[in-house]
Order: C-alpha cells, then structure tokens, then sequence
C-alpha cells in the first residue's frame, strides 16, 4: 500500500462513489487569501493546504494554485494567474465513478472524450 502523503485529509478527499464530480482549477496570486475564502466564508473543508491547495465544496471541490511552466504531460500550456490576454487562469475536470459505466461507454461510440 502506498505511504501517505502529509497535509492531505484523505477522509474528505471528494472522490466520487457514482457519477461524476466536478473540480475547478483556479490560479490565484494568493493561496491563503483564496483558501480562507472557499472554507470559512463558503463552508468548503481544506483537504490540502497548498500545493496545490484543496477545498471540498458540498459535491465538488476547488483546487487552487499559483500556476507554473509547462508539464512534461501538456508541453506547450503555462498556467498563469489572470491577466488580460488571451490566457485563461481556470478550467474544468470532471471525474467519473465508473469509466465503464454504460453513459460513459454510449459517450465514447460516439466520437466523445471521456
């Protein structure tokens, strides 16, 4: 069994046990700022302080960061907090319970990403 990592509360991690779950990727200047916000003035629960930063929000969460260079997986894309250009500092990433399951597999015959 892999060893567990310090500053995750892994009893909140919200994984999805059916459907899907929606986390957004937000890139802010300030982590603390932004994380004080989703917990103690939405109610959200810090799964992980920073690095990135976790917030469980009812059936979602929120993941903020102060952004970066390009990963070895998206080689050409920088996350850079806000500014106005033609950047984007947010974005979506839904997960799913069960890729098998037969809305994801419908999803797929038809020509969609998963």
């Amino acid at each position: 069994m892999a060893e567990s990592v310090p500053g995750i509360d892994f009893t909140n991690l919200p994984l999805p046990n059916e459907g899907i779950l929606m986390t957004l990727f937000i890139t802010v200047r300030k982590v603390a700022r932004s994380r004080d916000f989703y917990s103690r003035v939405l109610g959200g629960t810090v799964v992980m302080d920073e690095n990135p930063c976790m917030v469980k929000l009812s059936n979602s969460w929120i993941i903020m960061n102060p952004g970066g260079p390009p990963t070895p997986d998206k080689p050409d894309i920088s996350v850079v907090d806000y500014q106005r250009s033609n950047t984007t500092s947010m974005f979506m990433n839904l997960r799913v319970a069960d890729i098998h399951a037969p809305a994801m597999r419908s999803g797929r015959r038809k020509g969609r990403s998963s």
